[in-house]
């Protein structure tokens, strides 16, 4: 049995057990960043059998967030190089490059790490990165809906199935999640959020990201980020006083036009100097 097919074994009878240890006793499984420390762990002391066996658990434990995923794929090419397993190799760093182009490793990693993973960053290079683009309206107003244009400009590795739009105004609560579904590539979608703050006083700003995810719910793709978020400006409109909105000029008008029409008929009207009628 070749290295790759006995950690698969292993990976999926630890599975097993841990699952069976769990219903048995009510725990909860490990967190994700748990697996994922206690397998960076098993590879800086090149137990790489064992991180292939926690990366395996960690993979079943649930969806990914984006920095776990991340990081997931990067510890997953380290092990697979550590048991020569090139071809794994590459494919972990192509879809860690996929999930964030710009990624960089550690290169105090062994030189076998760093030689596979450029030559995955060369080969990632030449297509194009995951991209979708937000826009909307200009002269946005507080007490309006907000309608957010969502294009899907570049998917390569087609993962781009949801979204979470992200919304809160500068300084408040935690962001307000809104979730919607992804256009396919080359094509828009409208998600419209909803009035936001229809009863301040002052202008406001909006602030807004979106995260993208694949058909399992892993996060694959963060536009602008909680950290940087777009920032909408939202200007606040002064109601206009009661008595300069229209219908109360129109009611004004329409007293005024029954008085005067009051006024007029009791200035034209003259006492009669005869009395028709008959006597009996």
């Amino acid at each position: 049995m070749s290295v790759f097919a006995r950690v698969t074994v292993q990976a999926a009878l630890v599975l097993f057990v841990s699952s069976a240890a769990q219903a048995q006793t009510g725990e909860n499984p490990r967190s994700v960043q748990a697996l994922l420390d206690q397998a960076a762990e098993e590879l800086s002391a090149f137990e790489a059998d064992k991180a292939l066996s926690t990366l395996a658990q960690a993979r079943a434990n649930g969806a990914f967030l984006h920095r776990e995923h991340l990081r997931y794929f990067e510890l997953l090419g380290v092990a697979n190089i550590y048991l020569e397993q090139k071809p794994g190799a590459l494919s972990a760093f192509d879809m860690l490059l996929a999930l964030d182009p710009g990624y960089a490793i550690s290169y105090t990693l062994s030189p076998k790490v760093t030689f596979v993973f450029e030559e995955a960053r060369q080969a990632a290079s030449e297509r194009a990165r995951p991209e979708v683009h937000l826009s909307w309206q200009s002269g946005l107003k507080l007490d309006m809906p907000i309608r957010i244009s969502i294009q899907v400009l570049a998917d390569p590795k087609a993962f781009l199935a949801s979204g979470v739009l992200y919304a809160r105004l500068a300084g408040d609560k935690p962001f307000e999640p809104h979730s919607l579904m992804l256009p396919k590539q080359g094509e828009t979608a409208i998600f419209t959020v909803p009035a936001i703050a229809p009863r301040m006083a002052k202008d406001e700003t909006l602030e807004l990201f979106l995260v993208a995810s694949d058909r399992n719910g892993d996060e694959v793709l963060v536009v602008a980020g909680p950290s940087s978020p777009y920032r909408l400006s939202l200007a606040y409109v002064k109601p206009e006083p009661w008595y300069r909105k229209w219908w109360v000029w129109s009611i004004g008008a329409l007293v005024v036009a029954a008085g005067t029409g009051i006024i007029v008929g009791v200035a034209t009207y003259d006492e009669p100097t005869k009395v028709s009628g008959s006597f009996r």
